[in-house]
Formats: structure tokens, C-alpha cells, sequence
């Protein structure tokens, strides 16, 4: 167990800045430093509704992104089980 890297933690949490969620747009942002949310506070109905589709894209994108590295590494994971097979013989 590592002491130091607890000690270290705790002194980062008890530093860090209470963030909020936005009711508006669901992004958080530091309470302290923003009286309004800095994602859609200055933004019209419009542009929030544009905002709000380019975040889904975005995480859609992730998404699929973290579809390919999961079948990447079931690939990768049976070449090995495959060539540790091949090399018993």
C-alpha cells in the first residue's frame, strides 16, 4: 500500500474546486469561477440546440471509437493466445 500516494491525493481533493452541472446543457463547470455556465450561458435556444448535437457526435464518435480498440484487442489477444499455442508444440 502506498501511503505517500494517498497523502498525495487527499491534498489534491482538498485543493480542487467544487464544480456544478448545468441545468441547461448537462456540461459542469466550476462553480466558483462562473456565474453562469461558460458552455450555454451566453448562447440563444438555437445555438444550445446546436451545441447539444455536436456533443451527442461526439460522444456517438467515442463510442464507436471505443467499439474498434475492444475488437482490436480481442484480435490481438487471440493472435497471442494463437502463436503461445504454435510454440508448445
Amino acid at each position: 500500500m502506498n501511503i505517500g500516494g494517498l497523502g498525495a491525493k487527499a491534498a489534491a481533493l482538498r485543493h480542487e474546486k467544487l464544480t456544478d452541472v448545468c441545468d441547461r446543457c448537462g456540461l459542469q463547470y466550476v462553480r466558483e469561477d462562473n456565474e453562469k455556465c461558460p458552455h450555454c450561458g451566453p448562447l440563444s435556444e438555437s445555438e444550445l440546440v446546436q451545441l447539444l448535437e455536436n456533443i451527442e457526435r461526439e460522444q456517438v464518435g467515442n463510442r464507436r471509437l471505443g467499439i474498434w480498440f475492444g475488437v482490436a484487442a480481442v484480435i490481438v489477444l487471440c493472435l497471442l493466445v494463437a502463436i503461445s499455442g504454435a510454440m508448445r508444440k
